[in-house]
């Protein structure tokens, strides 16, 4: 008999510990899971015939050591699945779609074959600054790696985004978060991860500015141009809040203000996002047409105020924004309800992924959406 047990092989960093996994710490249906750091373990022990990787490769395989693990470990298990769980739409791994049964993003090109073009500085955003503001970096960072074949693009599925995780950010929860894994795994995650920060109905914010408190500096050229850029446009205008301040008073600002910009980082979803709903603030961010994620929180004019890549709307939308109270608790809580659908219909959502790494068929129940 076939076993259904999940061998779930991790990199404990901050964005696997508190994100990536933290549907599998906390979900009634993550049944049947062994989670490991033990690669070793791995490769000689493990008995389990089903093998999912999370955030475990950096980068992009120089020596072809990633793809030989990956082949070996294929022809161990029965299946096996990778979820690259870093920032970006585009990918370093496509390289191993070929030698996996299923690649999970958080969040994927609603149109695939996008996964077979070179963006100038590896994103599709920093292709369109270097294309229309002839922003360039020197050196230009090679290209990414590809399958070899477009149809192995059928084998990337959507996991979850940094939405589902652990809110409000806290310097102490992540330095405990690492102590309590390094000390008794994930029963200390499941202990320290909670719900808590999911009320019932969203907060109220009683500052109308937007708070635009973000860093444009950690950015290669290309990838960082769009936060320069809006940071040029928005300088001095009284509608906006800027600078940095200690997180602590950043995280009670953010309770206060109506809405928060947030361009992208490295990916297009960032922590901003979630912390401007959660706070029942408006999202005020560069237009996220081009994605397919879960949850859906980037529905535009619905759950945030869309703009322009070239932010030449952003001062007039802002401003109408701000001087619209009815919209902007319309928008605020139908992305915070978004929030709240997802983290009930989270052990479907759950349960419909292990069901897919195990290779086996699962019909879940419709599950409450925003139409």
């Amino acid at each position: 008999m076939k076993s259904n047990k999940i061998t779930i092989l991790y990199n404990p960093k901050k964005i696997t510990l508190l994100y990536s996994l933290y549907p599998f710490w906390k979900s009634r249906n993550a049944e049947g899971l062994q989670f490991t750091t033990n690669l070793k373990w791995v490769k000689e022990q493990d008995k389990n015939e089903v093998l999912l990787i999370v955030g475990w490769f950096w980068g992009q395989d120089k020596d072809g050591s990633q793809i030989n693990l990956i082949k070996s470990l294929k022809a161990k298990y029965r299946r096996l699945a990778y979820f690259d769980d870093s920032d970006g739409s585009e990918s370093s791994f496509l390289d191993l779609l070929p030698h996996v049964d299923l690649f999970y993003k958080k969040q994927l090109f609603k149109d695939k074959s996008l996964y077979m073009k070179d963006f100038y500085g590896r994103r599709i955003f920093s292709d369109y600054y270097h294309q229309n503001f002839g922003i360039e970096e020197n050196p230009s960072p090679p290209p990414l790696p590809k399958p070899e074949n477009e149809s192995d693009l059928d084998k990337m599925n959507l996991a979850w985004n940094i939405a589902i995780g652990q809110y409000p950010s806290s310097k102490a929860r992540e330095r405990l978060a690492g102590k309590l894994h390094a000390w008794i795994g994930q029963a200390g995650m499941s202990l320290l991860l909670d719900h808590s920060h999911i009320k019932n109905t969203p907060p109220r914010p009683s500052l109308a500015k937007c708070q635009a408190r973000f860093d444009a500096t950690c950015y290669r050229d290309t990838v960082g141009y769009q936060r320069e850029h809006f940071q040029k446009l928005i300088e001095k205008h009284p509608s906006f809040i800027t600078g940095r301040i200690p997180l602590r008073q950043y995280n009670k600002e953010l309770s206060q203000v109506h809405a928060i910009l947030s361009p992208y980082g490295w990916g297009e979803i960032c922590f901003r996002d979630i912390e401007a709903i959660l706070n029942g603030s408006v999202l005020i961010k560069p237009d996220m047409g081009h994605l397919d994620t879960w949850p859906n929180l980037y529905k535009a004019n619905q759950t945030y105020e869309s703009v322009s890549w070239d932010g030449t709307d952003l001062l007039e939308k802002t401003e109408m924004l701000l001087s619209n109270p009815k919209r902007m608790e319309l928008l605020s809580k139908n992305a915070f309800q978004e929030l709240q659908y997802a983290y009930a219909g989270l052990d479907m959502r759950v349960k419909k992924v292990l069901d897919e790494i195990r290779g086996v068929s699962s019909k879940p129940k419709k599950v409450a959406t925003m139409k």
